[in-house]
């Protein structure tokens, strides 16, 4: 399927993630500026695209730019969650928001990269009231990575639960029945994939489990 026609500039459109349902492609295009050290360009869309003839039914033009990370289908709020970024120079221009199926419609912003305290790298939301986000903060010399929770329903973030000095927390991901958060960690010396209770948010193991090399994603298969 050519999506040539949704580049910006540079000739290139930079589709993120895609996510298959009930018979639709839903794909993100990020449209970041190739000679701009990949900067976000004016805006960035959600495609709905026929996945029998892969005709494109509908373009949507996000709230934020540069939605980064992979689609997910949250079954407790029956949404799509989209992660948009923003520009990693600015703290103030992305946040997460949801994607209503039925009328193909934008929720907005329903937290902030500002709320955050940090760029969103990652973000799953448990249930209304509680969602998870990897966010990373400009350092001296480099970017840390946090891991913080959050208030789907007031936009605001609860807790820091893991705080790093370097670019470690990766990806985090919930059990397919919501009740563990898992979190790649690739600390130099105890890299590991790390399981918490989605309810108390207490660690469920002491250490990180090793999986034999720095883990850089989480995926589950029914």
């Amino acid at each position: 399927i050519d999506l040539s026609a949704y580049a910006d500039s540079d000739g290139l459109p930079e589709v993120s993630g895609m996510q298959y349902l009930n018979g639709k492609v839903y794909a993100v295009v990020q449209r970041l500026d190739m000679d701009n050290y990949f900067e976000p360009a004016d805006y960035s869309l959600l495609l709905k695209i026929d996945a029998a003839t892969g005709a494109i039914e509908k373009e949507i033009a996000l709230t934020a730019p540069n939605p980064s990370e992979r689609l997910r289908y949250n079954q407790a709020l029956s949404r799509l969650v989209l992660i948009e970024t923003g520009s990693y120079m600015s703290v103030d221009d992305g946040g997460i928001e949801l994607f209503n199926l039925e009328d193909d419609s934008l929720s907005g912003l329903i937290v902030t990269e500002t709320a955050l305290g940090g760029n969103v790298v990652d973000a799953v939301i448990a249930s209304e009231t509680k969602g998870y986000a990897i966010i990373a903060i400009t350092g001296e010399a480099s970017m840390w990575t946090h891991v913080v929770s959050f208030a789907p329903s007031t936009g605001t973030k609860l807790k820091d639960r893991l705080i790093s000095g370097e670019w470690v927390y990766d990806t985090i991901e919930l059990s397919p029945d919501g009740t563990e958060l898992w979190v790649s960690d690739r600390t130099a010396l105890s890299p590991g994939v790390r399981i918490f209770d989605a309810a108390s948010d207490a660690e469920k193991a002491p250490q990180p489990i090793d999986v034999g090399l720095p883990p850089a994603s989480i995926c589950f298969s029914e």
